[in-house]
């Protein structure tokens, strides 16, 4: 299990946090907590469980311009964390590519202008219409997933 890993490995309990990367969506309820993490792990950690909040502008931290000009502002606690496990399914994603690793940081624990700028990307630069580049399964050449990345 991950979790008894990085504990065998010396990271202290207290130094573990749970953030649940929910870009524009809104947080798990505690029933929902305890489903993800499972009874032990949900009663462990329970103080030290956070849903992400993209309009919180007081927990966000400038962390960068990507190549494509996305202005990324990510959670202060993911920002500031000595080390990042994004864990969860990757799936077909039908303008990302694919959900889950990238998705985990953009939009996952991204502000919501930054998400705003990134998911703008589904649109032709010149066209009125879906660029043809954003598409499901597709990561080279696709703007969004690349500007994920």
């Amino acid at each position: 299990m991950l979790l008894e890993g990085l504990i065998e490995a010396g990271i202290s309990e207290a130094d573990i946090s749970f953030i649940y990367a929910t870009g524009t969506h809104r947080g798990p309820t505690p029933e929902e907590e305890r489903k993800i993490l499972g009874d032990n792990i949900f009663e462990l950690f329970e103080n030290q469980t956070f849903a992400h909040d993209p309009r919180d502008e007081e927990n966000l931290v400038y962390a960068g311009t990507t190549s494509r000009g996305t202005k990324v502002h990510l959670n202060k606690r993911v920002h500031e964390a000595d080390r990042i496990i994004a864990t969860g399914a990757v799936v077909l994603h039908y303008f990302g590519g694919y959900g889950g690793g990238r998705k985990s940081i953009v939009p996952g624990v991204a502000s919501i202008n930054s998400i705003a700028s990134n998911h703008s990307m589904n649109l032709h630069p010149t066209e009125d219409e879906i660029n043809p580049a954003v598409r499901i399964g597709g990561l080279e050449g696709n703007p969004v997933a690349e500007d994920m990345l």
